[in-house]
């Protein structure tokens, strides 16, 4: 694989550290440790030693064991092991910690990736991602090969087509989103890279860098197109109540959690949106970032996961690059877009109802989710066709953090004065109870702060 991964130094913690950072969390047993651990490099050739080093904290003493699986049937319990890995693979790490007032576990998946050195690395560009069908479309192999050359060429186009030439020509006659792989081979071995939904095909009344239907009219709730790459659904204008309709204290018998958590949704007031606006379909993918920015901090890898460990400032890099390409203007949401398009003209504490007993069937949340964000896309949409809106990952706002809507705008601005350093996050998380996923739950967090399970959502102008 060659497309960049800068190494992750220093991973997430969770636990204790985020709720210090966060306004609502769910609870955590108080004298546990909290298992952590980074390593001096993830990525590499066989024979590949991997210095690991324990980052684990313990909220009262010290941690006196630790216990590490290095993923290939081999494992220590020193606290800062050096581990060599012999055999090319991907490998899952963990480590548990432990003390006298308990221990805890911190699983990292397909953490350490070792490559045959003698294999080449795959990798490939088009000269467009995306069109109106039919879409024409020049593939260029980059793979290199540690000895010798590369001797043959297997591509996959997503649509059944196929190809042995090395730089192919493929024509995409249907409208859909394609993964294209290639497998290229040397004398000694052989390599494949994926790339999922790399290529994105629409109708011919669809396509890039058109506007709002220009001469045929408002589009209609949750019509698609595609722009840079990126599907949109159109969210079109009106008003709605942006806030909790239940007291504080009526969310906390409902739900669970602490009244404090719930204030901030208050007063529950008008807004109404003069003109429509495109709302990314999907939180952007990793892939869709690595494309844009050359580089992926993720914690929980996957092209077509969303792309979290993101900062406030990475996602305004990353609107600033992607508004160099002519496809129109893109930006972070405003809150107030954010809960409008969530809601999807609903006005029940999620986007399906109020009955939190069946969430895992639109939401990846501490319920089903395990210890990871999971593909965009595979739960239920709402109404406008947005998926993720409740869990997987939080998204960034445009706004400014404020503790309540006192003096709120009303006309669906971002709310710029008066605000606080943080920055509004919204969506819930895989990490967090169901109370914490609803529609009106409202997050600051530090702009130059990264988490495992805040990424970004896209709106086109």
């Amino acid at each position: 694989m060659s497309r960049m991964r800068r190494r992750i130094d220093v991973m997430m913690l969770v636990g204790a550290v985020w709720c210090c950072l966060l306004t609502a969390c769910p609870p955590i047993d108080p004298n546990a440790p909290h298992a952590d651990f980074a390593a001096d490099i993830r990525a590499g050739d066989a024979p590949l030693t991997v210095q690991f080093t324990d980052l684990s904290t313990a909220p009262q003493g010290a941690i006196t064991s630790w216990s590490w699986s290095f993923g290939d049937n081999t494992s220590s319990t020193d606290q800062n092991p050096a581990h060599t890995y012999g055999q090319p693979g991907t490998y899952t790490v963990s480590l548990t910690a432990a003390y006298s007032e308990g221990s805890d576990t911190e699983r990292k998946n397909n953490y350490i990736t070792v490559r045959n050195p003698n294999a080449p690395h795959t990798d490939f560009t088009a000269d467009k991602r995306s069109g109106k069908a039919p879409l024409t479309v020049h593939f260029t192999d980059q793979s290199t090969a540690p000895q010798g050359s590369i001797t043959a060429w297997n591509w996959s186009f997503g649509d059944y087509g196929s190809s042995a030439v090395q730089n192919p020509v493929h024509t995409y006659q249907q409208p859909g989103t394609y993964t294209v792989s290639l497998t290229a081979a040397c004398p000694g071995g052989i390599d494949t890279e994926y790339k999922n939904r790399y290529i994105t095909v629409t109708e011919s009344g669809e396509g890039e860098g058109e506007g709002e239907g220009e001469g045929e009219g408002e589009p209609e709730p949750g019509e698609v197109r595609t722009f840079a790459g990126i599907e949109f659904a159109w969210i079109p204008s009106g008003s709605f109540e942006m806030g909790s309709k239940l007291l504080p204290k009526d969310v906390q018998l409902a739900y669970g959690g602490a009244i404090r958590d719930y204030e901030c949704e208050h007063p529950q007031h008008t807004v109404t949106f003069a003109h429509g606006f495109w709302m990314g379909r999907y939180e952007i993918t990793q892939i869709e970032w690595e494309d844009v920015m050359g580089w992926n901090y993720s914690q929980y890898e996957g092209d077509d996961h969303p792309v979290e460990s993101v900062t406030w400032v990475d996602c305004k890099d990353f609107v600033a690059t992607l508004n160099t390409r002519g496809q129109g203007t893109f930006r972070l949401p405003t809150e107030a877009e954010w809960e409008y398009a969530c809601r999807a003209e609903t006005a029940t504490e999620f986007y399906f109802g109020d009955d939190a007993a069946t969430l895992g069937e639109y939401a990846w949340y501490s319920g089903n989710a395990g210890t990871g964000t999971h593909e965009v896309g595979l739960k239920k949409p709402n109404d406008w066709g947005l998926y993720d809106m409740h869990g997987n990952v939080l998204e960034w706002c445009e706004d400014p953090w404020h503790t309540d809507y006192t003096n709120a705008p009303t006309d669906g601005s971002a709310w710029l004065q008066n605000g606080r350093t943080n920055r509004v996050a919204r969506g819930g998380s895989w990490y967090f109870d169901a109370n914490l996923q609803r529609s009106p739950a409202r997050f600051d967090y530090p702009g130059g702060n990264a988490y495992g399970d805040l990424g970004l959502r896209l709106v086109r102008e």
